[in-house]
């Protein structure tokens, strides 16, 4: 498959992942050592440990309090979902997003109890659901992609407008430059973001986003 044409996208993608965990300390477990080691090697945030297994992993976080800890499902030694579950225990304020690499062995329900935060498709890196997903977990909020959430789940219904407001939820407008593209009053965009926020379920704008991606409400560039 060439991915050529997209790699304006990937390389911006990285960079606002860069500026989004500035400041943030991060450990990184991943099953593949070249993966890890290309992650690794790029300028980006404060990555205080890299390593490929589960327990090498446990101890960093148990040093290193980080606040952010990325893993694979499958490492070289043991698996994600239980270095989630032993690594919240003992930082419990810790947030995980889990790369899936295996999704038919996923038990969602089973890596959201332990802990997992976000879950991301590893088949589907490059669309951009790593950075929402971070976005997401940063401001406590939690991210399942679509692929890897509960079949069945029918997206609500919005009206144009409301999906208008969506999409500019999406692109990062402030109510303020939403009623300036959309032509309303800064009060009246108001009320569509509660109503869009309201139907999807979400406590914020981010989580609105993010359920929207998930239900296939907004689809991945």
């Amino acid at each position: 498959m060439d991915l050529s044409q997209r790699l304006p996208l990937v390389r911006e993608h990285h960079r606002r992942i860069r500026r989004l965990l500035q400041g943030q300390r991060v450990v990184l477990c991943l099953g593949q050592r070249g993966q890890l080691l290309l992650h690794a090697s790029t300028e980006g945030p404060e990555l205080v440990a890299a390593c490929t297994t589960e327990q090498e992993a446990l101890g960093h976080v148990q040093r290193q309090r980080p606040q952010v800890l990325i893993t694979h499902d499958v490492l070289e030694e043991g698996d994600g979902l239980s270095l989630t579950r032993r690594a919240k225990a003992l930082l419990p304020e810790l947030q995980v997003l889990m790369i899936v690499r295996r999704p038919e062995r996923l038990d969602r329900e089973a890596a959201l109890a332990a802990g997992c935060t976000a879950l991301c498709d590893a088949r589907r890196l490059g669309g951009g659901s790593v950075l929402l997903a971070l976005q997401c977990l940063l401001r406590q909020g939690s991210y399942v992609e679509q692929s890897l959430a509960c079949r069945g789940r029918r997206p609500p219904r919005l009206t144009t407008r409301e999906h208008e407001v969506l999409q500019g939820l999406d692109q990062g407008l402030s109510n303020a430059e939403l009623a300036g593209v959309l032509g309303l009053r800064p009060h009246t965009v108001k009320g569509y973001v509660r109503q869009v926020q309201d139907k999807l379920g979400a406590r914020n704008r981010t989580e609105a986003v993010a359920l929207a991606f998930q239900t296939g409400l907004l689809q991945a560039d």
